[in-house]
């Protein structure tokens, strides 16, 4: 009997040893397998590298190229356009994204661009220096910012060769006119001017004032600085660009000024298309 147990416990410690050798061969065996799949897998992944790599390379040349084109190509688009038009831009102190590039597209266009600049907000309307500045003047309905916006349209496109409000709020040095000589006949005006993102609401309305006059007048704002002068202008009325500092930008503007197109240009989502189809 002890033998017969000895012997089964044998046969038993057998088959177990067996078992667990088939099991650890499966395991080395596999384990082989999935380093080899590993090692397919890494190499098919840095040579999808290397090709993204070299596709990516090839499309940076092909955009930078196509930039470049671009960039060639809307000048000669826009020439003329604005031919010997002086277009006042109206910006703010401090303000300098967006501006150069305004003054480039209007200047690409054939234009002069006349840049005025306020000093301070709404241009201080409701400081007593400011008020005791404009107290020759009888402005008409119970809108002070809208009675001002009014004469200074009136004074700019007119080209008159006296603009007593103008200079008026020019001695109080809330207005730069330097770039504006007196007789300047405006024929367009872009709008600029915001504080901390927020936009000028008097330069809005000298922008609006400007339009019910017949003439183009817009608001725009730089690619790289959202100051909600689009949307500001879009709501008063008004055309818009949101793209100054890239060529779909110059060549919207340059349209909007020129009276050939209407409407907001750029990537808002208000905007009517990236830029006026020819």
């Amino acid at each position: 009997m002890y033998n017969l147990r000895y012997h089964i416990a044998s046969l038993a410690g057998v088959f177990i040893a067996l078992s667990l050798g088939l099991l650890l061969g499966t395991i080395v065996s596999e384990r082989g397998t999935l380093d080899d799949q590993r090692d397919t897998m890494i190499n098919k992944l840095e040579q999808d590298f290397v090709e993204l790599s070299q596709r990516n390379n090839e499309l940076a040349s092909e955009n930078e190229a196509r930039a470049d084109f671009v960039n060639a190509v809307v000048p000669v688009l826009v020439a003329g356009s604005l031919a010997d038009k002086d277009v006042v831009v109206i910006a703010n102190a401090g303000r300098s994204d967006g501006l150069a590039a305004v003054e480039q597209a209007i200047t690409d266009a054939g234009g002069i661009p006349r840049v005025v600049t306020l000093v301070e907000p709404g241009l201080a309307l409701q400081e007593q220096h400011v008020i005791d500045a404009l107290s020759a003047f009888t402005f008409t309905g119970t809108d002070l910012m809208r009675s001002v916006a009014a004469s200074l349209a009136v004074e700019w496109v007119g080209g008159a060769a006296d603009r007593p409000v103008s200079d008026a709020l020019s001695a109080a040095g809330v207005l730069r006119i330097d770039d504006l000589p007196a007789g300047t006949s405006v024929e367009a005006l872009v709008c600029l001017a915001a504080w901390e993102q927020r936009p000028d609401t008097l330069a809005v309305s000298i922008a609006r004032a400007v339009s019910d006059l017949g003439l183009p007048a817009a608001g725009a704002q730089a690619m790289s600085l959202d100051t909600g002068m689009a949307l500001a202008a879009v709501d008063a009325g008004l055309s818009a660009v949101d793209q100054m500092g890239r060529p779909e930008g110059a060549y919207a503007l340059a349209k909007v000024l020129s009276g050939e197109a209407s409407g907001y240009f750029g990537t808002g989502t208000r905007a009517v298309a990236p830029f006026p189809r020819p």
